[in-house]
């Protein structure tokens, strides 16, 4: 299971094992969703990037910017 918090955490609990797997920092924003697809995790960060992270330990395999997002009210 795959979950991401308001603070801008986000992480993998185990339950067959019974591990929990944080990530080590805080990013910027919010969490607004995550999904994992097969062996990678994607974490979208606000309305700025999404992180590709490996399942089994978070290490990143990628980081995709918005720079051309504009946010409207």
């Amino acid at each position: 299971m795959a979950f991401g918090s308001i603070s801008g955490y986000y992480g993998i609990f185990d339950y067959q094992k019974n591990n929990l797997i944080l990530s080590e920092k805080c990013d910027i924003e919010l969490v607004r969703q995550v999904k994992i697809i097969k062996d990678l995790l994607y974490v979208a960060i606000g309305d700025q990037e999404i992180l590709v992270l490996k399942t089994k330990d978070l290490s990143q395999v990628d980081r995709i910017s918005f720079q051309l997002f504009v946010h409207s009210d």
